[in-house]
């Protein structure tokens, strides 16, 4: 099995973790507010963290594209603690929601995508 090379990644609408998108999520319908009471982080066997995955590419450029209208994952939530290295940047998508983000960002994940497929490998 050969190695395997990446050019780039490029997310779009990304929660920062699992907990918080789970959180988020319970807070978006009345009849789930209850549930906010329990300790979401405490009850998953394992916290998906964004940050994880994402250090595995330090070599790799990677760009999240992140509506400022996207009421599921909030653009606040991956900005708060930013720490995903100096490969990695955030595209703010001015009035992008969730539904549409990409759409709306056609034009520009394409430009991202060309120019990550100029750079050389490594």
């Amino acid at each position: 099995m050969g190695a395997i090379v990446s050019f780039g990644v490029i997310l779009e609408s990304a929660a920062p973790s699992l907990s918080v998108a789970i959180n988020h999520y319970l807070t978006s319908k009345w009849y789930l507010n209850p549930l906010q009471a329990l300790p979401i982080k405490a009850l998953l066997v394992k916290d998906y963290a964004l940050s994880e995955p994402l250090s595995l590419f330090i070599n790799t450029p990677v760009s999240i594209f992140q509506g400022t209208d996207d009421i599921k994952t909030p653009l606040h939530q991956i900005q708060k603690d930013w720490n995903y290295g100096e490969n990695v940047t955030l595209q703010e998508v001015k009035t992008g929601r969730h539904s549409n983000t990409y759409i709306q960002a056609t034009n520009e994940i394409v430009k991202v995508a060309n120019y990550m497929l100029k750079q050389p490998s490594t």
